[in-house]
Protein backbone atom coordinates (compact mmCIF):
# COMPACT_ATOMS: atom_id res chain seq x y z
CA UNK A 1 0.00 0.00 0.00
CA UNK A 2 1.63 3.16 -1.23
CA UNK A 3 -0.69 5.89 1.33
CA UNK A 4 -4.59 6.36 2.08
CA UNK A 5 -6.53 9.51 2.75
CA UNK A 6 -8.93 10.54 4.37
CA UNK A 7 -12.10 13.41 5.08
CA UNK A 8 -10.31 16.44 5.90
CA UNK A 9 -11.61 20.16 7.02
CA UNK A 10 -9.59 23.12 7.25
CA UNK A 11 -10.41 26.55 8.61
CA UNK A 12 -7.04 28.47 7.58
CA UNK A 13 -7.04 32.67 8.53
CA UNK A 14 -9.99 33.65 6.44
CA UNK A 15 -10.80 30.80 4.46
CA UNK A 16 -13.51 28.47 5.51
CA UNK A 17 -14.40 25.00 3.21
CA UNK A 18 -14.11 20.84 3.48
CA UNK A 19 -13.14 18.49 1.62
CA UNK A 20 -12.50 14.43 0.91
CA UNK A 21 -8.97 13.51 -0.34
CA UNK A 22 -8.06 9.98 -0.75
CA UNK A 23 -5.05 8.31 -2.26
CA UNK A 24 -4.32 4.83 -2.87
CA UNK A 25 -2.43 1.99 -4.68
CA UNK A 26 -3.18 -1.07 -6.25
CA UNK A 27 -0.96 -4.26 -7.64
CA UNK A 28 1.73 -3.93 -5.74
CA UNK A 29 1.90 -0.21 -6.18
CA UNK A 30 1.47 -0.86 -9.95
CA UNK A 31 -1.39 1.59 -9.62
CA UNK A 32 -1.49 5.08 -7.91
CA UNK A 33 -5.14 6.76 -7.23
CA UNK A 34 -5.91 9.75 -6.28
CA UNK A 35 -9.23 11.44 -6.05
CA UNK A 36 -10.32 14.88 -4.40
CA UNK A 37 -13.53 16.88 -3.80
CA UNK A 38 -13.90 19.92 -1.72
CA UNK A 39 -16.07 23.34 -1.63
CA UNK A 40 -14.15 26.78 -0.13
CA UNK A 41 -14.79 30.15 0.69
CA UNK A 42 -11.67 32.62 -0.11
CA UNK A 43 -10.86 35.33 0.85
CA UNK A 44 -7.54 37.38 0.15
CA UNK A 45 -6.11 40.43 -1.08
CA UNK A 46 -5.38 40.35 -4.95
CA UNK A 47 -2.46 42.01 -5.71
CA UNK A 48 -2.40 41.82 -9.53
CA UNK A 49 -0.47 40.52 -12.27
CA UNK A 50 3.76 40.91 -11.61
CA UNK A 51 4.18 42.27 -8.04
CA UNK A 52 2.64 45.39 -6.20
CA UNK A 53 2.76 44.45 -2.35
CA UNK A 54 1.43 47.50 -1.84
CA UNK A 55 -1.62 47.80 -3.45
CA UNK A 56 -4.39 45.42 -3.07
CA UNK A 57 -8.05 44.68 -3.70
CA UNK A 58 -9.66 42.73 -1.24
CA UNK A 59 -11.58 39.86 -2.94
CA UNK A 60 -13.88 36.61 -1.81
CA UNK A 61 -13.57 33.57 -3.87
CA UNK A 62 -16.17 30.46 -3.80
CA UNK A 63 -14.74 27.23 -5.02
CA UNK A 64 -16.54 23.79 -5.92
CA UNK A 65 -13.95 21.52 -7.00
CA UNK A 66 -13.59 17.61 -7.82
CA UNK A 67 -10.61 15.66 -9.60
CA UNK A 68 -9.38 12.48 -10.11
CA UNK A 69 -6.18 10.66 -11.68
CA UNK A 70 -4.65 7.55 -11.94
CA UNK A 71 -0.74 6.62 -11.99
CA UNK A 72 0.63 3.64 -14.07
CA UNK A 73 4.39 2.28 -13.08
CA UNK A 74 6.10 1.51 -16.67
CA UNK A 75 9.42 0.82 -15.20
CA UNK A 76 10.75 1.03 -11.56
CA UNK A 77 9.87 4.55 -9.51
CA UNK A 78 8.79 5.79 -13.14
CA UNK A 79 4.80 6.80 -13.53
CA UNK A 80 2.90 8.02 -16.38
CA UNK A 81 -0.94 8.67 -15.72
CA UNK A 82 -3.58 11.33 -16.13
CA UNK A 83 -5.47 13.81 -14.11
CA UNK A 84 -8.96 15.08 -15.02
CA UNK A 85 -10.95 18.10 -12.67
CA UNK A 86 -14.19 19.97 -12.77
CA UNK A 87 -14.19 23.41 -10.79
CA UNK A 88 -16.53 26.18 -10.31
CA UNK A 89 -15.67 29.13 -9.40
CA UNK A 90 -17.41 32.89 -8.26
CA UNK A 91 -14.92 35.87 -7.70
CA UNK A 92 -16.06 38.92 -6.35
CA UNK A 93 -15.13 41.93 -4.03
CA UNK A 94 -15.10 41.83 -0.67
CA UNK A 95 -15.93 45.35 0.64
CA UNK A 96 -16.26 45.14 4.53
CA UNK A 97 -19.51 47.23 5.39
CA UNK A 98 -18.14 49.35 7.78
CA UNK A 99 -16.05 51.25 5.44
CA UNK A 100 -18.98 52.04 3.06
CA UNK A 101 -21.58 55.11 3.98
CA UNK A 102 -23.88 54.54 5.59
CA UNK A 103 -27.16 52.82 4.02
CA UNK A 104 -24.63 52.12 0.79
CA UNK A 105 -24.51 48.82 -0.58
CA UNK A 106 -21.94 47.47 -2.77
CA UNK A 107 -23.19 46.17 -6.12
CA UNK A 108 -22.58 42.17 -5.94
CA UNK A 109 -19.93 42.30 -9.15
CA UNK A 110 -18.82 39.08 -9.61
CA UNK A 111 -17.46 36.31 -12.55
CA UNK A 112 -17.85 33.31 -12.16
CA UNK A 113 -15.66 30.59 -14.43
CA UNK A 114 -16.12 26.92 -15.06
CA UNK A 115 -13.17 24.85 -16.08
CA UNK A 116 -12.42 21.64 -17.22
CA UNK A 117 -8.85 19.85 -17.67
CA UNK A 118 -6.96 16.87 -18.45
CA UNK A 119 -3.42 16.78 -16.95
CA UNK A 120 -0.52 14.19 -18.15
CA UNK A 121 1.74 13.46 -15.80
CA UNK A 122 4.93 12.01 -15.29
CA UNK A 123 5.92 10.93 -11.92
CA UNK A 124 9.64 9.58 -10.78
CA UNK A 125 9.72 8.28 -6.91
CA UNK A 126 12.38 6.81 -5.45
CA UNK A 127 12.06 8.55 -1.87
CA UNK A 128 12.17 6.08 1.45
CA UNK A 129 9.44 7.53 2.82
CA UNK A 130 6.92 9.61 1.56
CA UNK A 131 6.05 11.74 4.95
CA UNK A 132 9.93 11.87 6.18
CA UNK A 133 12.27 10.93 2.99
CA UNK A 134 15.76 11.32 3.55
CA UNK A 135 16.99 9.44 0.55
CA UNK A 136 15.53 9.92 -2.84
CA UNK A 137 14.25 11.86 -5.69
CA UNK A 138 10.61 12.98 -6.31
CA UNK A 139 10.55 14.58 -10.07
CA UNK A 140 6.48 15.56 -10.97
CA UNK A 141 5.80 17.38 -14.23
CA UNK A 142 2.45 17.76 -15.73
CA UNK A 143 0.33 19.85 -18.55
CA UNK A 144 -2.65 20.79 -17.67
CA UNK A 145 -5.15 21.53 -21.16
CA UNK A 146 -8.50 23.78 -20.32
CA UNK A 147 -10.48 23.24 -23.63
CA UNK A 148 -14.12 25.22 -24.10
CA UNK A 149 -14.49 21.52 -26.70
CA UNK A 150 -14.87 20.03 -23.68
CA UNK A 151 -17.06 22.03 -21.38
CA UNK A 152 -14.27 24.89 -20.18
CA UNK A 153 -14.99 28.51 -20.00
CA UNK A 154 -11.69 29.28 -21.47
CA UNK A 155 -8.93 27.93 -23.13
CA UNK A 156 -5.34 27.59 -21.26
CA UNK A 157 -2.21 25.47 -20.89
CA UNK A 158 -0.74 25.12 -17.33
CA UNK A 159 2.71 23.92 -17.36
CA UNK A 160 4.51 22.34 -14.45
CA UNK A 161 7.54 20.23 -13.27
CA UNK A 162 9.34 20.02 -9.95
CA UNK A 163 12.31 18.21 -8.20
CA UNK A 164 13.17 17.46 -4.99
CA UNK A 165 16.33 15.37 -3.72
CA UNK A 166 16.75 14.10 -0.13
CA UNK A 167 19.93 12.88 1.15
CA UNK A 168 20.73 11.81 4.95
CA UNK A 169 23.67 13.40 5.77
CA UNK A 170 24.37 12.40 9.03
CA UNK A 171 22.15 10.15 11.31
CA UNK A 172 19.98 12.70 12.64
CA UNK A 173 20.63 15.73 9.91
CA UNK A 174 19.16 15.16 5.83
CA UNK A 175 19.74 17.63 3.53
CA UNK A 176 16.66 18.67 1.21
CA UNK A 177 16.68 20.97 -2.02
CA UNK A 178 13.88 21.83 -4.25
CA UNK A 179 13.90 22.98 -7.71
CA UNK A 180 10.18 24.30 -9.03
CA UNK A 181 8.71 26.31 -12.19
CA UNK A 182 5.21 26.95 -13.75
CA UNK A 183 4.06 28.63 -16.99
CA UNK A 184 0.79 29.44 -18.06
CA UNK A 185 -0.43 30.25 -21.70
CA UNK A 186 -3.71 31.29 -23.32
CA UNK A 187 -6.68 32.76 -21.43
CA UNK A 188 -6.28 31.42 -18.19
CA UNK A 189 -8.31 33.56 -15.00
CA UNK A 190 -5.71 35.45 -12.94
CA UNK A 191 -6.18 33.26 -10.12
CA UNK A 192 -4.72 30.24 -12.20
CA UNK A 193 -1.23 31.96 -12.85
CA UNK A 194 1.37 30.86 -10.46
CA UNK A 195 2.10 32.93 -6.86
CA UNK A 196 4.12 32.93 -4.54
CA UNK A 197 2.37 31.86 -1.04
CA UNK A 198 -0.09 29.77 -2.63
CA UNK A 199 1.98 26.80 -2.10
CA UNK A 200 5.77 25.50 -0.65
CA UNK A 201 7.58 27.74 -3.17
CA UNK A 202 8.79 30.43 -1.46
CA UNK A 203 7.84 31.15 2.16
CA UNK A 204 7.83 34.09 3.10
CA UNK A 205 5.37 36.06 0.91
CA UNK A 206 1.68 36.40 1.55
CA UNK A 207 -0.51 34.54 -0.99
CA UNK A 208 -0.65 35.99 -4.38
CA UNK A 209 1.70 39.18 -3.80
CA UNK A 210 4.11 38.20 -6.66
CA UNK A 211 2.02 36.14 -9.37
CA UNK A 212 1.89 36.06 -12.71
CA UNK A 213 2.46 33.26 -15.86
CA UNK A 214 6.03 32.30 -15.40
CA UNK A 215 7.40 31.45 -12.18
CA UNK A 216 10.79 30.08 -11.01
CA UNK A 217 12.09 28.85 -7.37
CA UNK A 218 14.99 27.21 -5.54
CA UNK A 219 14.93 26.44 -2.30
CA UNK A 220 17.39 24.54 0.37
CA UNK A 221 16.34 22.90 3.80
CA UNK A 222 18.36 21.27 6.58
CA UNK A 223 16.30 18.75 8.32
CA UNK A 224 16.95 17.70 12.28
CA UNK A 225 15.88 15.67 14.67
CA UNK A 226 15.67 15.18 18.21
CA UNK A 227 14.90 12.04 19.54
CA UNK A 228 11.31 10.54 18.46
CA UNK A 229 9.10 13.41 18.58
CA UNK A 230 11.03 16.80 18.04
CA UNK A 231 12.82 17.94 15.30
CA UNK A 232 14.16 21.74 13.70
CA UNK A 233 14.64 23.16 10.46
CA UNK A 234 16.74 25.68 8.63
CA UNK A 235 15.41 26.83 5.00
CA UNK A 236 16.25 29.39 1.89
CA UNK A 237 15.51 30.08 -1.42
CA UNK A 238 15.31 32.30 -4.16
CA UNK A 239 12.82 32.85 -6.91
CA UNK A 240 10.93 35.46 -9.81
CA UNK A 241 8.41 35.65 -11.28
CA UNK A 242 7.74 37.29 -14.63
CA UNK A 243 5.23 37.20 -18.18
CA UNK A 244 7.40 35.22 -20.05
CA UNK A 245 9.00 32.25 -19.68
CA UNK A 246 12.27 31.92 -18.20
CA UNK A 247 12.49 35.70 -17.95
CA UNK A 248 14.14 36.85 -14.58
CA UNK A 249 12.33 39.70 -13.87
CA UNK A 250 13.25 40.18 -10.09
CA UNK A 251 14.89 38.70 -7.16
CA UNK A 252 12.86 37.28 -4.33
CA UNK A 253 14.78 35.64 -1.57
CA UNK A 254 13.24 33.83 1.27
CA UNK A 255 14.93 32.22 4.46
CA UNK A 256 13.70 30.96 7.97
CA UNK A 257 12.80 28.81 10.42
CA UNK A 258 11.27 25.95 12.04
CA UNK A 259 10.16 23.76 14.56
CA UNK A 260 9.14 20.01 13.96
CA UNK A 261 6.92 17.64 16.01
CA UNK A 262 5.78 14.24 15.12
CA UNK A 263 2.25 13.63 15.05
CA UNK A 264 2.53 10.20 14.37
CA UNK A 265 5.42 8.00 15.14
CA UNK A 266 4.62 5.09 13.29
CA UNK A 267 4.69 6.57 9.70
CA UNK A 268 6.81 10.14 10.95
CA UNK A 269 3.91 12.43 10.08
CA UNK A 270 4.77 15.78 11.58
CA UNK A 271 3.19 19.29 12.69
CA UNK A 272 4.82 22.21 11.15
CA UNK A 273 5.27 25.38 12.16
CA UNK A 274 7.86 27.64 10.27
CA UNK A 275 8.59 31.52 10.11
CA UNK A 276 10.07 32.93 7.09
CA UNK A 277 11.05 36.01 5.96
CA UNK A 278 10.56 37.14 2.47
CA UNK A 279 11.37 40.36 0.72
CA UNK A 280 8.43 42.52 1.69
CA UNK A 281 7.55 41.05 4.98
CA UNK A 282 7.39 38.33 6.77
CA UNK A 283 4.50 34.83 7.21
CA UNK A 284 4.26 32.07 9.67
CA UNK A 285 2.99 28.88 8.93
CA UNK A 286 1.20 25.99 10.65
CA UNK A 287 0.42 22.49 9.15
CA UNK A 288 0.61 18.95 8.60
CA UNK A 289 3.85 17.44 6.82
CA UNK A 290 6.39 18.86 5.25
CA UNK A 291 6.76 22.01 3.06
CA UNK A 292 8.44 20.12 0.03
Amino acid sequence: MWTTGAAVMYAESDSLGGGLFHKMSLGGDQWRLTAAAFTADLRYDYFGIGGSPDLAIPLRQDVDLALAGALYAVAENLYVGLQGMVSRTETRLDIPGDLLPPGVTPPQLGIEVGLVTLKPRLVYDSRDDEFFPRNGWLVEGGLALSRDSWGSDVDYERHQWAGNYYRAITDHGTLALRAATEYVGGDAPFFVYPAFGAGSDLRGYQTGTYRDRFLFATQAEWRQTFGKRWGAVAFAGVGTVGPDFAGWERTLPSAGVGVRWVVAPKNGLRLRFDVAWGRDDNEFYLSIGEAF
